[in-house]
């Protein structure tokens, strides 16, 4: 079992600086918690998990990545006399989701 654990990364400083993991890194990680799970991270149904997790979770952080001005800056100018809150008829909606490439179901208000 030792030959599926890899020398781990040194973890970042506090407060959340530091260096990044690699993808294969991260990859290994997945394969870490499969064993710890009991499974066999080798076994032809989950040899493929870890790259499908680590895609999940670039999806789900993608916006650390992103500049939040760019957003925020965007306007239109094309509104007329509209002046009322986009979110306003949403807000009392329920919704809920699932990703089907995870395990994680959302349920939630906007």
């Amino acid at each position: 079992m030792d030959a599926v654990f890899k020398k781990p990364a040194k973890p970042a400083a506090q407060g959340g600086a530091g260096q990044r993991p690699s993808r294969e890194e991260a990859e290994a990680a997945v394969r870490t918690l499969i064993a710890w799970a009991g499974d066999d991270p080798t076994r032809e149904g989950l040899q493929d998990t870890p790259r499908r997790v680590v895609s999940a979770y670039e999806e789900f952080y993608a916006g650390y990545r992103q500049d939040p001005n760019e957003a925020l800056d965007r306007t239109f100018e094309d509104v007329g006399t509209y002046d009322d809150v986009v979110f306003e008829s949403i807000t009392n909606q329920p919704a809920r989701w699932h990703r089907p490439v995870s395990s994680v179901a959302t349920t939630g208000r906007p």
